[in-house]
């Protein structure tokens, strides 16, 4: 699957055809920034296992792959170095993710936002790297993207008609340079191709080792490749089984807070994703738990995936999400069990990327005392529309590639979902300080270090 996020084009209002889903927090929280933090080390496992072939993949000559891969690793580089915030963001932000499910006791405040009209509330924010400090700044006027790290935030809450119900809409773009989708797209083709023409699991790990040094040791403090299966069926393609283990431990000797904070939230916790078309086909499994995670796919030998059951057969434009998912808050264990999104393929000439609606609530498993707690708030944000997500990379007329997401939920307000909401700001407080630092020493160090071994790579002629 194509991971390939959202841009921006000028704008500091979002587009109204907003349609895309998640079930999550309005803000990003901490777990929102370690799954990302997950997905970043998981990626770059696959960038280093295929490393040779991607590289040329980001641009039509040398030169140019040279140079966006460089712009394209820096900028995430640049987003995690040394971040800082202005005192007006950091105070927003501590007071959102305390209220992101009670949006009430923030709706009013009128030193969050950065406009207010009637029944919406807004905050716009940029991101941009100042000398050696990647500063956050709240403004009405922020800015869009120019310069490859660069990031545009919007947040939108609005009181809807409903008692107790709101609107959060939230919206992320951050400018990577000159790769563009349809590039970043044959990269990751590149990789899967690779797979499958170097079955021999021996071959793979020597190659990543030999190829991305740097990336391997720093993506070694958090994880490791324990097996990388590659099963060739004989119709030109191969299932591709990929499983990586998460080590804490070795985190806490140069990140201590941030590989504490892995050991309580992420050790815990376990999920397990099938992606399906309509006629029940697989084209992706994913599965974490006991810190291990794992992956199943199916590729050609140009790079694109084929379901996992039946015969080669292109993708279609719609799939559909079903998994479960269980995570750990103090003493309380929750889960969601059958949950289902609608996953929709966007393929435009200049846009990229995947669309995600959740519309159908999950079956929720709660502590027993919780369970007595009225429970109808926990379906408001399904219902009509439902929660929507949008990730995509999207190429700007300047040439510039902008990559983001769109989040929209409803959210009304009870006792569960304020319970909820609690255990959710627990576990950001426990987040912000130092282990956010060390996560984001983390995320900059990994994606230098790409950026160096890439460019070793392309200097070095390989291919």
């Amino acid at each position: 699957m194509p991971l390939l996020l959202p841009p921006v084009t000028r704008r500091a209002t979002p587009p109204h055809s907003w349609t895309s889903a998640r079930a999550g927090r309005p803000a990003p929280g901490p777990h929102g920034r370690l799954r990302r933090a997950l997905a970043a080390a998981v990626t770059a496992l696959a960038a280093a296992t295929a490393c040779r072939p991607a590289a040329p993949a980001f641009g039509d000559t040398r030169q140019q792959a040279s140079a966006n891969a460089e712009s394209f690793f820096g900028a995430f580089a640049a987003r995690y170095t040394n971040v800082q915030r202005t005192p007006k963001f950091a105070a927003a932000r501590g007071k959102l993710g305390r209220h992101a499910l009670s949006p009430s006791g923030v709706f009013g405040d009128t030193s969050v936002w950065t406009a207010a009209a009637g029944d919406t509330r807004t905050l716009t924010v940029s991101g941009r790297l100042r000398g050696n400090r990647y500063v956050f700044d709240a403004s009405a006027t922020a800015p869009a993207p120019q310069r490859p790290g660069d990031s545009w935030h919007y947040m939108r809450l609005r009181k809807l008609p409903t008692e107790d119900v709101f609107e959060w809409v939230t919206a992320v773009d951050m400018a990577t340079g000159g790769a563009s989708p349809d590039q970043l797209r044959d990269v990751w083709r590149a990789l899967l191709a690779s797979a499958v023409r170097t079955p021999a699991e021996p071959l793979l790990r020597a190659e990543y080792r030999a190829v991305t040094p740097r990336a391997t040791h720093v993506l070694g403090q958090l994880a490791t490749l324990d097996s990388l299966a590659v099963r060739p069926l004989g119709d030109g393609t191969a299932v591709v089984a990929l499983s990586v283990s998460l080590h804490p431990e070795r985190l806490k000797a140069r990140y201590p807070a941030f590989g504490q904070y892995v050991s309580k939230y992420v050790e815990p916790a376990r999920y397990a994703l099938t992606f399906e078309d309509r006629r029940g086909g697989r084209w992706l499994v994913t599965t974490a738990r006991k810190n291990r995670l794992t992956f199943r796919l199916r590729a050609t030998a140009d790079g694109r995936m084929a379901p996992l059951d039946g015969p080669v057969r292109p993708m279609p434009d719609t799939l559909v999400m079903r998994g479960e998912a269980w995570a750990k808050f103090s003493i309380f264990t929750i889960g969601m069990t059958e949950l289902t999104a609608d996953v929709a393929l966007i393929d435009g000439s200049d846009e990229r990327g995947w669309e995600f609606r959740f519309r159908e609530e999950p079956d929720w498993h709660f502590p027993l005392a919780v369970n007595h707690l009225i429970s109808a708030a926990l379906r408001r944000p399904f219902a009509e529309e439902g929660m929507q997500l949008r990730i995509t990379a999207r190429e700007r007329d300047d040439g510039q590639t902008i990559i983001g997401r769109r989040v929209l939920v409803n959210v009304q307000e009870g006792a569960i979902v304020r319970w909820l909401g609690g255990l959710g700001a627990g576990a950001m407080d426990d987040f912000a300080g130092r282990a956010e630092e060390d996560e984001n020493r983390f995320l900059a160090d990994l994606f230098a270090a790409l950026q160096d071994d890439f460019a070793t790579l392309l200097l070095a002629g390989g291919a």
